[in-house]
């Protein structure tokens, strides 16, 4: 079975290729689609898609996994990188390929809000 992982963004959106193997993953490709900072942001949605049409009519994946989003504290890129993500659902619906959503645990991960503070004492 061949999987294509989506990291998704506007500016820059991840991805790789591997296939599943009995016990074990091949990495098959991986690379990034970036849209250019001089075009409109409709401009980099519509470019988006269509490198986004290109890539999954090139690897014919069997499933497609696309990262959920995180939610930092930066909203407006945020946003953007939501209308890149939907963007990116509609080219994966429009091609038929079966999509998995991945959900990645941030949890253990502390933050400078969540961390606990050095004991100077």
């Amino acid at each position: 079975m061949v999987i294509l992982g989506i990291d998704p963004g506007y500016a820059t959106t991840g991805f790789g290729v591997v296939q599943s193997l009995p016990g074990t993953l091949k990495l098959l490709n991986y690379g990034t689609i970036t849209t250019p900072t001089t075009l409109t942001f409709p401009q980099r949605l519509e470019m988006l898609y269509d490198d986004m049409v290109q890539l999954i009519d090139t690897v014919r994946p069997d499933a497609i996994a696309v990262e959920e989003l995180f939610w930092g504290h930066n909203v407006t890129t945020g946003i953007g990188v939501s209308h890149g993500r939907g963007v990116i659902l509609l080219a994966i619906a429009k091609s038929g390929v079966p999509l998995f959503d991945t959900r990645r645990d941030r949890s253990s991960r502390p933050s400078s809000a969540t961390a606990a503070p050095k004991s100077g004492r």
